[in-house]
């Protein structure tokens, strides 16, 4: 099977960029190549413990939906979608 691997590095504390990443309002403008958008019933804010939030957004060419529970945990990965075993890992 393939692997991508994408590597950002962010001059900023873990933490903080945890916090961000809980942002609904900047995650379209980090992805913005991909041209994501909400479509769940979360359009903006901050992400709390139980949260599920929906976007769509075209990934190689296909239009695809994808959900992810929030645990509110710096490890998490999404629930369902293309890429449901997508991990994060966060470096530090």
């Amino acid at each position: 099977m393939p692997v991508i691997e994408i590597l950002t590095l962010i001059n900023a504390p873990q933490e903080r960029c945890f916090q961000l990443a809980l942002s609904v309002d900047l995650h379209p403008i980090s992805a913005g190549q991909t041209k994501e958008e909400l479509i769940g019933d979360i359009y903006s804010g901050i992400l709390q413990l139980g949260d599920s939030v929906t976007f769509r957004a075209r990934r190689f060419g296909v239009w695809q939906t994808l959900t992810s529970i929030t645990s509110c945990q710096l490890n998490q990965a999404p629930l369902c979608g293309t890429y449901s075993s997508l991990h994060l890992r966060w470096v530090g």
